[in-house]
């Protein structure tokens, strides 16, 4: 058991006071992953916020992570806060990754293998576009409802952390960061999810915040 020191990434917002941890020990690796500006942290729980900065505390077991019920038959209450869930892994390879960059970024270090070497890239790799649309096939083909969700309103904090080349295996992990019920329509409720897309060693190599609405399964009273 050890006193959790949380190692701080570009996901960090502001400033934030170590002290808040003191005390909090586990027996598994921890992730801190920063959701936002919140007032209040009740201490023990998974969701928390200190100095301003909201977090969740999750430990490290992911891959024994799942949904209880199949996509056909997923609703609003089954996305639960704090939840870590995890698919793929899925590759790119070099023709798939030349093939879209002809198409929508014809950047040299996405469309010709050797002119690429001549790049900061030192070789081919996969626009960011194609990575983004790569991981979005998974994401609605293993996390999103079939027959709740009604769509997003948008995404924040994009972002490409780390070339993905041809041949890169590439894993999603997505964490439930927060639910709420709508406040207008009490048939449904919105899920903020953080989706990270990380490579055969671990590399984060892209990130970015999901917004979508879904169908509850019982109407609030």
């Amino acid at each position: 058991r050890g006193s959790l020191t949380p190692t701080l990434s570009q996901r960090e917002r502001g400033q934030f006071d170590t002290a808040c941890f003191a005390g909090m020990t586990s027996s598994k690796p921890l992730r801190v992953i920063f959701t936002g500006m919140t007032e209040s942290w009740t201490k023990g729980g998974v969701l928390g916020s200190c100095s301003g900065l909201r977090f969740i505390v999750l430990v490290r077991a992911m891959k024994q992570s799942g949904f209880r019920v199949p996509r056909e038959e997923r609703y609003f209450e089954d996305y639960v806060a704090g939840s870590v869930h995890e698919f793929g892994p899925v590759s790119l390879d070099e023709a798939e990754i030349i093939d879209f960059g002809k198409r929508f970024v014809p950047q040299p270090y996405h469309i010709d293998a050797e002119l690429a070497k001549k790049t900061i890239y030192k070789g081919l790799i996969a626009s960011g576009w194609h990575t983004a649309a790569a991981m979005m096939r998974v994401y609605s083909d293993n996390y999103l409802s079939a027959v709740a969700n009604l769509g997003s309103p948008g995404v924040d904090e994009l972002r490409w952390t780390k070339p993905v080349r041809p041949g890169d295996r590439l894993t999603v992990r997505v964490t439930v960061l927060e639910t709420r019920r709508s406040g207008s329509k009490p048939d449904r409720g919105i899920v903020n999810s953080l989706l990270e897309t990380l490579n055969q060693d671990g590399e984060l190599v892209m990130s970015m915040k999901m917004i979508n609405f879904m169908t509850a399964r019982q109407v609030a009273a």
